[in-house]
């Protein structure tokens, strides 16, 4: 019997615990540093919206990260099943995201127009905490290992019955 796939889910529990610790450093302090220096201003009142509701999809975001560490350490289905949600959540995220912003860059409304520019004005310091994720693609390559070891585990498992 291998050892190659718990190896593997712990690696990816201790990576999604320094993923998430360093996506909630980053996030908080993002948060902290961007709140004393910017006032949002008047001409453009949906950036501060756009911002915060940003932030917070990120904060959720890097603490589950962080929590489905532990979750994975255990190695039991439901650290995979929550890291399934998440990162697939994530990716949607992502996708939907840069969709939105087509249709709504697209748009001929003036409304459209100001909400474009203020989710594209407040999604570069609102989503730092997913930085690292986002630049190394993590969510698909963590998706890919999780599911292949998971896998692998359960087959390996003699069958009762």
């Amino acid at each position: 019997m291998s050892i190659w796939p718990k190896i593997t889910i712990r690696t990816v529990a201790l990576a999604n615990i320094v993923m998430g610790a360093v996506g909630l450093f980053l996030q908080v302090d993002s948060v902290i540093r961007f709140s004393r220096r910017h006032q949002f201003t008047v001409a453009k009142p949906d950036e501060a919206y756009a911002y915060w509701v940003i932030v917070c999809i990120g904060f959720v975001f890097v603490s589950l990260t962080l929590l489905s560490g532990f979750f994975l350490w255990r190695t039991t289905r439901n650290g995979l099943r929550l890291c399934n949600l998440l990162f697939g959540s994530q990716l949607v995220y992502w996708v939907g995201g840069g969709i939105l912003d087509v249709m709504l860059v697209t748009s001929k409304s003036e409304w459209a127009h100001r909400v474009v520019m203020s989710i594209a004005a407040a999604s570069g310091i609102g989503n730092v905490g997913l930085g690292p994720q986002l630049l190394s693609l993590y969510p698909v390559w963590v998706l890919l290992l999780l599911n292949l070891a998971y896998w692998r585990m359960r087959k390996a498992e003699p069958s009762i019955g």
